[in-house]
């Protein structure tokens, strides 16, 4: 019997084999591209979480001074930061003694927000900076954030989120701060008692008990928008509007104390895409001493709204 061999040619299997080892290494260099996309992006927004941290610590340093400015850098390459405009709608009503409405005023909120690029992917909400509530869901605590009470939590809290089709790091002011200072002797000025035997006036120096609250709350305004890539977010103190109340006491020679009511609501019903709806409101009792050493004390609230200004550009 005659028998054939045949055998593959050389060039032949030497191209089957560099195809298959061409489509193993593109394979692999796919992954590793997007791989190193992914990583990329995640760092790029580990570190705009810092940023947005360290420009809320920046702000809160200049709320004293007006005119004063700090600032925050972000490396952006696949996200980055904007200003939205009427994010949510605060009203601030302060009831008096007697349960009616001494003051009430709706305050737009803007907030400062950075994208992340299309890669991250987070799951859920968590406060990053909140005081005590740092780690604790956003959504669930929200209401016991409105009002924070003797400087107890900065008023810029910030947190992540996944809504609206994209994560982002939010710089958050939904919130008032509230600070008895408590009960000082103020001078009401000098009144005629009558005169000498000169003929010439003679004066008193009348005083007043009044215990001091502050309610301070910031605006966030945007300011000019420029660059790309190295952006540097600055912010300036423009200045502060104030607001007066001033409470008699409702049982002067009384014995006890006496209260008035500061209350906080939100417009937004859904606090973010997914999320369930709901109605933040939160209020506070103040309560102030009816008498110290036998004299009545008054109540004068003071409201502090502090203006910032966020500017963006190319660093």
């Amino acid at each position: 019997m005659n028998y054939k061999r045949r055998a593959l040619s050389e060039i032949i299997s030497t191209t089957i084999l560099v195809a298959a080892m061409l489509i193993v290494v593109i394979g692999v260099m796919g992954f590793a591209i997007d791989l190193f996309n992914t990583q990329t992006q995640d760092a790029e927004f580990s570190q705009a979480q810092n940023g947005v941290i360290a420009l809320a610590q920046g702000i809160d340093s200049i709320l004293p001074t007006q005119g004063a400015a700090a600032f925050s850098t972000f490396n952006s390459r696949t996200g980055g930061p904007v200003i939205i405009n009427n994010f949510d709608q605060m009203v601030l009503t302060v009831l008096n003694p007697q349960g009616k409405v001494a003051f009430s005023n709706s305050i737009n909120i803007n907030e400062f927000r950075y994208r992340a690029g299309s890669l991250v992917s987070q799951e859920g909400e968590q406060w990053v900076r909140a005081g005590n509530f740092t780690g604790q869901p956003f959504s669930q605590t929200f209401n016991g954030t409105l009002i924070i009470q003797n400087n107890s939590a900065p008023l810029g809290f910030v947190y992540t989120s996944h809504d609206n089709g994209a994560t982002w790091v939010t710089m958050d002011y939904r919130r008032i701060n509230v600070n008895n200072l408590g009960v000082f002797n103020i001078s009401l000025g000098a009144v005629p008692v009558g005169k000498d035997y000169a003929g010439n006036e003679i004066y008193k120096q009348v005083y007043q008990l009044v215990d001091i609250v502050q309610i301070n709350l910031v605006n966030i305004t945007g300011g000019t928008f420029s660059g790309s890539s190295n952006l540097v977010v600055s912010a300036v103190n423009q200045g502060t509007s104030t607001a007066t109340l001033s409470f008699p006491d409702p049982s002067p020679g009384g014995s006890g104390s006496y209260s008035f009511k500061i209350a906080v609501s939100l417009n937004k019903q859904s606090l973010g895409a997914g999320l369930p709806t709901v109605f933040p409101f939160s209020s506070l009792t103040v309560s102030v001493p009816d008498t110290v050493s036998g004299f009545p004390v008054n109540t004068v609230v003071e409201i502090f709204a502090t203006n910032i200004q966020l500017s963006i550009g190319g660093g």
